[in-house]
C-alpha cells in the first residue's frame, strides 16, 4: 500500500467510465452528499442528474457577481477536477491535518489535529477501514473501506469517517512526525501492528523502553522527555490497543470514556490497560 490515496485514476461518467469501483466511489460520495441515488456502480441518468445538482449547489456564486463565466455543468468527473475534494469534503470522508501540510509538526500539528478530530467526534469502529493522505491535498488525509484483497474499495456510507486504535495511532505518528501523512514513513497498511509487533518501533523508530504495570513504571521510563510524544502498547503478552502519551494525557481512538477520539489522564488509561510496552520519545 502507499501513504496517499486517488479517488479517480480514469474519468468517470459520460465519455468515460460508466461501471466499476470508481463509479461506485462517486455514486457514494453524492449519497454522502444527500442525492438519493443508487450506489451500484453503474453510471446512469440518476447519477448525472445528481452530479450536475451538485455543481449548482457548489458554484462560487462571486464568479457571476464578478463576471467570471464557470462554464457549462459536466457530466463527467476527471481524476483532477477539484470538484473531487468538494465532494470528499461534503461527504464528511476527509480528516483535516496540520496547517501548510509540514509547517507545523511535533507538539503543535499533534494537538492542533487532535483537537480538530475531538470537536468532529470522529467516532471509533471496527469496520474495515483505511486512512491515507489525499492525493494533492497535503492538509487532508481521507477515509476508505479497505480490505487486504482488493485495497482501498470505496466508502462506508453508514460511518464515512471513523478510526481505530490503530489508525489513529498511525496517523497521529506521522502528523508528529512530518504534518501529514503523504509520504514516508507513513503507510497506509497497519497490517503488521498488534500481536507480538512494536509498530511504533518498527515503523517511525521509537526506542524501546521497556514495560509497565503501573502509572509509576510509565511516569519513570519517560521522566527523562517531559515534552516527547511516546506510545503506550497494552497487552501482557501481545498488544491489543495504541495509545499516545503526549504531556501526561493519553491521547486516542478507543471506546471509553467516550467511544470516539478523545484524550484521557495517564492514571485513568492505565486503570482499564494495566500492562505493556513504552515506547519513544518520537524521533526529532
Amino acid at each position: 500500500m502507499s501513504a496517499t490515496f486517488r479517488i479517480l485514476e480514469h474519468r468517470v461518467g459520460e465519455g468515460g467510465l460508466k461501471h466499476g469501483r470508481e463509479v461506485l466511489r462517486i455514486e457514494q460520495l453524492l449519497q454522502l452528499n444527500g442525492y438519493k441515488i443508487k450506489a451500484d456502480g453503474n453510471w446512469n441518468s440518476g447519477t448525472t442528474d445528481a452530479f450536475i445538482k451538485f455543481q449548482e449547489k457548489n458554484r462560487n456564486p462571486m464568479e457571476a457577481y464578478n463576471g467570471i463565466d464557470s462554464g457549462p455543468l459536466k457530466r463527467w468527473i476527471d481524476p483532477n477536477d477539484r470538484i473531487l475534494f468538494d465532494l470528499a469534503y461534503g461527504a464528511g470522508v476527509l480528516i483535516r491535518l496540520a496547517a501548510g501540510g509540514n509547517i507545523y509538526r511535533h507538539g503543535i500539528g499533534f494537538e492542533d489535529v487532535h483537537e480538530w478530530c475531538e470537536r468532529q467526534k470522529i467516532p471509533f469502529d471496527m469496520r474495515r477501514r483505511a486512512v491515507w493522505g489525499l492525493d494533492g491535498y497535503p492538509t487532508w488525509a481521507i477515509v476508505t473501506e479497505f480490505n487486504e484483497s482488493f485495497g482501498a474499495a470505496a466508502f462506508d456510507t453508514q460511518v464515512p469517517r471513523a478510526l481505530n486504535c490503530t489508525l489513529y495511532a498511525n496517523l497521529m505518528m506521522s502528523v508528529w512526525k512530518q504534518g501529514n501523512a503523504h509520504g514516508r514513513p507513513f503507510n497506509a497498511s497497519v497490517k503488521d501492528a498488534g500481536g507480538d509487533k512494536h509498530f511504533a518501533k518498527d515503523r517511525y523508530h521509537y526506542p524501546l523502553l521497556g514495560e509497565f504495570s503501573s502509572v509509576a513504571d510509565i511516569q519513570a521510563l519517560t521522566r527523562k522527555h517531559p515534552g516527547g510524544l511516546f506510545c503506550l502498547e497494552y497487552g501482557k503478552d501481545r498488544v491489543g490497543h495504541l495509545g499516545l502519551l503526549y504531556k501526561g494525557r493519553v491521547h486516542e481512538c478507543n471506546y471509553g470514556p467516550t467511544r470516539d477520539v478523545h484524550a484521557i489522564s495517564l492514571s485513568q488509561w492505565v486503570s482499564t490497560h494495566g500492562w505493556g510496552w513504552v515506547l519513544g520519545p518520537a524521533p526529532a
